[in-house]
């Protein structure tokens, strides 16, 4: 029988989900569409809701469930800012998801995992338009997995957390670079990099994150990564 998995371990593994779903909002540039109701005679009162996820590049994936639930802070007014609690199911990279495929408890459920689904919180901007892009990485003020996800994971939490480790701290990373604004192509580059220095990871490889990472932010790209795969795994080089 497995041993019980302590509040501590799953409120790690939900920090480590909250890690990977920052880093996909930022590589993604994901932004979640607010769209207002007609405001009526009340102005202290909001309606609306969320339609859609628009992302400038695809690394893995989003999507938003039906139930959201406005949370107005006391006093609150147009130009404020209030919260929305509402589902959301990401779909993880394929290399983050084989990993957390490995690790599921699927006997217990009819279906296989396929996705993570989060409970999350996002700040929206009371606006008199008629709607609000609010991007997902900086809008997030509560993120954690729902507890139907928990429980393919409970068992094997500590595995699991173990053998995120190395990429958690490539998440950061890739979180961080993309921050910016930048083009298009470049953000085409940087997940097409992203993407192979997981699969590198997860084939056995080793990365010095420090010393790497610095040879990064001096060349402004991923490039010399790319180049110690190229020398040590090029089949992996697209």
């Amino acid at each position: 029988m497995n041993a019980p998995v302590s509040q501590s371990t799953m409120s790690q593994l939900n920090a480590a989900v909250a890690t990977i779903y920052n880093s996909m909002t930022a590589m993604a540039a994901a932004d979640a569409v607010f769209c207002f109701h007609e405001h009526g005679q009340d102005e202290s009162t909001v309606s609306g809701e969320f339609i859609e996820i628009l992302v400038a590049e695809h690394f893995g994936d989003f999507s938003f469930g039906q139930s959201q639930r406005i949370v107005l802070p006391s006093g609150a007014q147009p130009g404020d800012y209030f919260s929305v609690q509402l589902p959301c199911f990401v779909e993880l990279p394929d290399v983050l998801q084989n990993i957390f495929v490995s690790h599921t408890q699927n006997e217990l459920f009819d279906v296989p995992f396929e996705c993570l689904g989060m409970a999350i919180e996002l700040s929206v901007y009371w606006s008199f338009d008629e709607h609000e892009f609010v991007p997902l990485n900086s809008s997030t003020a509560h993120i954690c997995m729902d507890g139907f996800t928990e429980a393919y994971f409970r068992a094997r939490a500590p595995e699991l957390l173990a053998e995120l480790a190395p990429y958690l701290e490539w998440m950061q990373y890739f979180e961080h670079v993309s921050s910016e604004l930048m083009e298009p192509e470049r953000r085409q580059r940087l997940i097409a990099a992203a993407n192979m220095i997981l699969a590198y990871l997860y084939a056995g490889g080793t990365l010095n994150l420090a010393k790497l990472t610095g040879l990064c932010d001096v060349a402004g790209s991923l490039q010399p990564v790319r180049n110690l795969i190229k020398q040590d795994m090029p089949e992996l080089v697209v």
